[in-house]
């Protein structure tokens, strides 16, 4: 494996949210987890221009930052800094672009949409170095108490491991041992900094499967990534994609559709015949449910338009 090349300041975390709208729950989200032990600065990116009015009332203890160059290399007393982008970069390069900020020993990225539970920080960390691992996640709940188990589908197309059902319905009784994957329920990673800069950072993913294609890399430069049997948080209070219940969104569907074949062509090409066929199976099912937008969405991101 490569020696590491980037130079770390401080021995403490930041912490990197990319919002899009969810400007009230992204506040919450922030002050539930500055307040965690180790946490250095928590950049947050406002993809949404329209929303931009609203992060000034935070202004007297928020950094709001409408241009890079006034964070870029600045020394900054506020622990909290807010890019307002005049353009929505999506997910993967907003989150490439918030850590070229960072100076510190870790970075953990968390989905907006998270709410975060105290104290999780410090188990991410314990387990990062018990595992002796480059990157950990926790797992998060659903708000209809279930589990986020997203990342199976990625599992599939890598052939790799996931997270067992086990681990998901008993985290408890699997220890701290956690399970080795190639993908994670992409809604919280903590990383040692020196290797997301090996690994070449998040790509350019625009929405979904950002998470899973980093972790990808990172074992491609024998790197190990842990899901550990904790519960970080809940996830899906925003739904800034307009996921209703029993219902996805033509957001969800056009993104999510796009990306995994953009993620089974970078990782798995042997496996994108096979993926293919299955969305159209996936298209065919949501037009006999009556969710005939999402469908066509997903139809358009096969096509390749």
């Amino acid at each position: 494996m490569d020696e590491p090349t980037h130079k770390i300041n401080t021995a403490n975390t930041d912490v990197v949210i990319v919002s899009y709208g969810n400007v009230a729950d992204v506040i919450e989200l922030v002050e539930q987890i500055r307040h965690e032990p180790n946490v250095r600065k928590v950049f947050v990116q406002e993809n949404d221009d329209k929303c931009h009015s609203q992060w000034f009332t935070k202004s007297q203890e928020f950094l709001i930052a409408t241009h890079l160059n006034d964070i870029l290399g600045a020394k900054i007393d506020h622990q909290v800094i807010v890019y307002l982008s005049d353009a929505n970069m999506g997910f993967g390069p907003a989150n490439r672009q918030l850590i070229t900020l960072s100076e510190a020993d870790y970075v953990l990225s968390v989905n907006p949409d998270v709410e975060w539970f105290a104290g999780q920080l410090a188990e991410l960390h314990s387990g990062l170095d018990e595992l002796n691992c480059q990157a950990v996640a926790g797992m998060v709940r659903e708000p209809s108490g279930g589990v986020d188990a997203s990342f199976g589908q990625v599992s599939l197309l890598t052939g790799k491991p996931g997270v067992s059902r086990d681990v998901l319905t008993s985290p408890l009784k699997c220890g701290r041992v956690g399970r080795k994957v190639v993908t994670y329920p992409g809604s919280n990673l903590l990383v040692r900094a020196e290797s997301l800069h090996l690994a070449g950072g998040f790509s350019d993913y625009f929405l979904y499967y950002d998470e899973a294609d980093l972790v990808v890399r990172l074992e491609k430069h024998d790197m190990t990534s842990y899901v550990l049997p904790i519960f970080v948080g809940t996830h899906g209070r925003a739904q800034s994609t307009g996921d209703k219940v029993g219902q996805r969104s033509p957001v969800t569907t056009y993104y999510a559709t796009k990306f995994a074949l953009r993620f089974a062509k970078d990782h798995t090409p042997a496996t994108y015949p096979v993926f293919f066929v299955a969305r159209i199976a996936y298209c065919l099912g949501l037009l006999a449910k009556k969710q005939t937008k999402a469908s066509r969405a997903a139809v358009k991101a096969l096509i390749g338009r």
